[in-house]
């Protein structure tokens, strides 16, 4: 008989599986269940991440201070777009210079401004330590805020409009003149004949805006803040408690000039002179010498001679330019023939090149061009110059006049033709000779001086008048009254609480448009 098979359900197969395997069951599904819980969790902590990193990037750390005055905060993104403003400013400033310098420039063609348009040019290049400049002034000008708002200093909207249009060159009271019709002459040079009208300027201001925000640099409502900044300043320094003197001890000189002109050498002859020392002294050396050897023994620059002629490392734009052209022409280690500046004759030997900073480093030798006169031919002019102010002198004490006396006399010829008149000066004038000035205050008004010595050769003064508390000139109060409304915004400054969060990190790197430019500048001149 057959047996019949036992249909069990489910419930009857899982009731009669054994307890074992059913607690290992139980056991999988509840790891299954953690490792899924573990991994959502893991997930979620690696999305809020993601979601917090891009928040403080985007979010909330461009609105965190770079720094606080007075709890008045300057933001990363503020101090960011003022620092690609002031950059793009270092470029309009070493464009005008190279534009002045081809104007002015000397008989070799150097550009006379090169030093300050590689100062310039290093600033634009170096952002890290250039930003620390922009950060301070942006913490000025928040001094400058708050102490405006304490003086009660205001400047208006229109005050800033005002200022903007003149700016761009416009002149909203000025007439433009009319299209001339056809044939006809225009004669009229009247400046006010090229002004700009209202839509002229407003489609130059709003393309000026536009480019701003191209460049990620100031919005329209931080650039007008800075003309307003700049009318603040200008009032303030009216309205501040400043303290300076707009007098001072003055007198008022006439003078005659005797210049001492002794004859001097030969300067055919001293040039050869220097040039056959400098060619000796470059056969010592390719014949073997030690350069810093030679250099001691020889160099008739004070400066590098006790080392060796070392002048360290240098870019263009530092020396003088027939120097550096020979420089930087050299291979490294080549011994150049001998090189003619105003100093004299050079041996310069390149001792390393950085191709990338444009720069060398050298040593060299120079022979000074003796053209200094014999000492018995400055003993005959000073007896010359000495000579004339004695007659001088007795033609002034016999009763002639010192204005009709210096006309005639005086070998400076500014002063000449005012009489020998040096006008009002005061005690810590710069620009006549210390020992000219010192002699006008220890004499009294209608008294001769004797002769005075100085570098620029032998003086007769006479005091017309002296005033302990004369004003000073326009010009002088202007800086007296600069200075110290600089030195009492510098005191507001280090007393006010004042935090600096700066670190290289915030500093963006230079953009590829400026780095073109830096790379451009720092190409040799072709």
């Amino acid at each position: 008989m057959t047996k019949k098979k036992r249909d069990l359900s489910p419930e009857v197969n899982k009731a009669a599986e054994p307890r074992r395997h059913r607690g290992l069951r139980q056991k999988e599904a509840q790891i299954r269940r953690r490792v899924v819980l573990v991994t959502s969790i893991t997930m979620g902590l690696v999305v809020l991440l993601i979601l917090t990193g891009v928040l403080n990037q985007y979010a909330l750390k461009p609105r965190r201070a770079i720094a606080k005055v007075n709890q008045d905060k300057i933001t990363i993104t503020e101090f960011q777009r003022r620092l690609r403003f002031e950059q793009d400013n270092l470029v309009n400033q070493i464009q005008q210079y190279i534009q002045f310098g081809k104007q002015f420039a000397d008989q070799t063609g150097s550009n006379p401004f090169q030093s300050i348009i590689s100062q310039l040019s290093s600033n634009l290049s170096t952002p890290d330590s250039y930003s620390l400049t922009v950060l301070d002034k942006m913490i000025e000008g928040k001094m400058i805020q708050q102490l405006a708002e304490k003086y009660k200093v205001v400047v208006s909207p229109e005050d800033v409009q005002l200022s903007l249009e003149k700016q761009f060159g416009y002149d909203r009271s000025a007439t433009p003149t009319p299209t001339p019709e056809a044939g006809t002459v225009v004669t009229d040079t009247n400046p006010a004949a090229n002004a700009l009208t209202a839509d002229e300027f407003q489609q130059r201001y709003n393309q000026f805006i536009a480019d701003l925000g191209s460049r990620n640099s100031l919005t329209e409502d931080e650039f007008r803040q800075q003309i307003a900044l700049n009318l603040l300043r200008e009032r303030l320094q009216e309205a501040a408690p400043l303290e300076f003197d707009s007098t001072a001890e003055m007198v008022k000189v006439r003078a005659i000039l005797a210049k001492v002109n002794p004859d001097p050498l030969d300067p055919v002859r001293a040039e050869a002179d220097a040039l056959a020392k400098a060619f000796a002294a470059r056969k010592r050396i390719v014949d073997g010498e030690d350069f810093a050897v030679v250099a001691k023994e020889l160099s008739e620059d004070p400066g590098s001679a006790p080392n060796g002629g070392e002048l360290g490392w240098f870019g263009r734009g530092q020396m003088v330019p027939a120097f550096e052209d020979a420089a930087f022409s050299l291979a490294v280690n080549e011994i150049s023939q001998p090189v003619k500046t105003d100093f004299g004759f050079h041996i310069i030997q390149v001792e390393e090149k950085d191709e990338a900073k444009d720069q060398v480093r050298a040593r060299h030798i120079l022979f000074r061009i003796d053209t200094s006169p014999a000492a018995d031919a400055v003993a005959a002019a000073e007896k010359k110059a000495l000579s004339k102010l004695d007659d001088a002198k007795t033609r002034i004490e016999a009763g002639e006049s010192f204005a009709d006396v210096a006309k005639e006399l005086s070998d400076d010829p500014v002063s000449a033709e005012k009489g020998g008149d040096l006008g009002w000066f005061a005690a810590d004038n710069t620009r006549l000779p210390a020992e000219v000035v010192t002699a006008a205050f220890s004499l009294e008004p209608g008294q001769l001086s004797d002769p005075i010595k100085t570098n620029a050769g032998y003086y007769l003064i006479q005091v017309e008048e002296k005033d302990p508390q004369h004003p000073v000139d326009e010009n002088e109060l202007k800086s007296r009254r600069q200075q110290a409304f600089d030195d009492w915004l510098k005191a507001q400054t280090e007393a006010a609480d004042i935090q600096r969060n700066w670190s290289l990190d915030l500093v963006p790197p230079l953009p590829n448009d400026l780095q073109s430019i830096v790379n451009n500048l720092q190409q040799p001149a072709g």
